[in-house]
């Protein structure tokens, strides 16, 4: 994170503003790769839900999360919800 002088509120929350369109674009994508996803899934008759992968990518994000300093119960959380949504979309092949 870089440093802004004298703790500018304003230039604070431009930059919260622009981290929270990076997240939101980052979402977008990782939904579009859902959809993608389950595409190839229903092409090949396979399950749209695969616990033993959602487990990994949990474990994957908490590893990650962990060396960014983040606590474990937030990135459960935003995994958690990422994967509900990822799973829905992938059922109903819209956005969510």
């Amino acid at each position: 994170m870089k440093k802004v002088p004298g703790n500018d509120i304003l230039a604070l929350r431009r930059e919260i503003a622009a981290i929270d369109a990076c997240i939101l674009e980052g979402v977008s994508k990782r939904m579009d790769c859902a959809r993608q996803l389950a595409a190839l899934k229903r092409a090949r008759q396979l399950p749209m839900r695969v616990p033993v992968v959602e487990k990994k990518v949990l474990a994957r994000n908490l590893h990650l999360g962990t060396e960014l300093g983040l606590s474990p119960e937030l990135v459960t959380e935003l995994t958690t919800l990422l994967i509900s949504h990822a799973l829905l979309a992938q059922e109903r092949g819209s956005h969510l």
